[in-house]
């Protein structure tokens, strides 16, 4: 007799075989996929509530990104698998945690939204609060590195402190403020890098064990990133005749086609920041291309690398909320990247 059991049991098999095989985050992206739809739809009345000025919507969510981020390397560091407190992938979190610290702490003293003006207290009590908010932060960041030893622990708080410094001093001299979107990508490439320098310390996956999943994402990563920073800096000027334009570019495409085998056979940082040196110059090259008019479009189109960032970044460290973000930002805005595009800046 045929046993209906068997059936739901080798469903079930061919699953948990196939939950083995893929990452974490790549299952918990599947899973917030209604998430991402009703940020899909419901975009317009989300921006309407929360980002009604169009001048400020990307500057109130790189102060969200960098938030997120600070409180994910504090949260997802596992200083257990470090061989001594000052390994590189601890100091490369400590830098992280430093430039998001400068940061926050500039927007925490620049906007005046200190703890101590949102209580009604005394005078007294408001500098005492306002003592106790970096100090209690620096304490947080401190203890969070406990595992790694005083080396671990004075890295980690001396990061915060100093940052926090910083960003009071850049603050009291109202030193000109640069775009954050610049710093959330190199802050998100920085983590990216780490991801891959030890994923066991962001509890991303294991060292030479990494899935296709893992290293796809992680080169889409790379070529976000270092799109968007040559958009950033790189205007068009008309150079290359369209002869040797074709030539070089597949020339760089078969470059980076090797260097990408050769990350997905090493799954090693040197080779991944190759990869993303080598989008890089293949970027810097479409863009020297253009035609000076072109600015305007391009322009656009960094914004749309931008917004790829982060819904990669947040998919990759499960915070779907950036993810989500994203998605609201493309969808009310210009649309200006596509496969075509992307296509071509490669």
């Amino acid at each position: 007799m045929f046993d209906a059991s068997l059936v739901v049991q080798s469903a079930i098999s061919t699953f948990n075989n196939a939950a083995l095989r893929a990452p974490d985050f790549f299952w918990v992206a599947l899973l917030c996929l209604p998430l991402f739809v009703v940020a899909w739809v419901m975009a317009p009345q989300i921006s309407d509530l929360f980002l009604q000025d169009k001048k400020t919507r990307n500057y109130k969510v790189s102060i969200l990104a960098i938030i997120l981020i600070f409180g994910w390397v504090l949260t997802h560091e596992n200083f257990n698998v470090l061989r001594d407190g000052a390994s590189y992938v601890n100091v490369l979190a400590a830098f992280v945690l430093y430039f998001c610290t400068v940061f926050l702490s500039r927007e925490y003293y620049e906007q005046k939204i200190r703890l101590s003006q949102l209580v009604s207290v005394g005078e007294k009590w408001k500098s005492r609060i306002d003592l106790a908010v970096p100090l209690v932060v620096i304490i947080i960041a401190g203890l969070r590195a406990i595992d790694a030893g005083w080396e671990g622990i004075a890295l980690q708080s001396g990061a915060v402190a100093i940052g926090w410094g910083a960003g009071f001093l850049l603050n009291l001299k109202n030193a000109q403020n640069d775009d954050p979107k610049l710093l959330v990508g190199g802050i998100i490439f920085a983590c990216t890098l780490g991801l891959i320098m030890q994923p066991e310390f962001f509890r991303f996956g294991q060292l030479a064990h990494l899935t296709s999943v893992h290293l796809l994402f992680l080169a889409a990563m790379a070529i976000a990133v270092s799109s968007y920073a040559v958009l950033h800096f790189v205007r068009p000027r008309g150079l290359l005749i369209p002869i040797i334009y074709n030539r070089i570019k597949l020339l760089l495409r078969m470059m980076m086609g090797l260097v990408l085998v050769l990350f997905f056979i090493t799954e090693s940082a040197p080779v991944f920041f190759m990869f993303a040196l080598a989008g890089m110059i293949s970027s810097v090259i479409y863009v020297l291309h253009q035609p000076v008019k072109s600015a305007d479009s391009l322009k656009l189109l960094k914004h749309g690398f931008w917004f790829l960032s982060l819904g990669l970044f947040g998919i990759l460290t499960v915070m779907p909320v950036l993810t989500a973000v994203a998605i609201i930002l493309w969808r009310v805005g210009d649309r200006a990247i596509n496969i075509k595009k992307i296509r071509d800046m490669l």
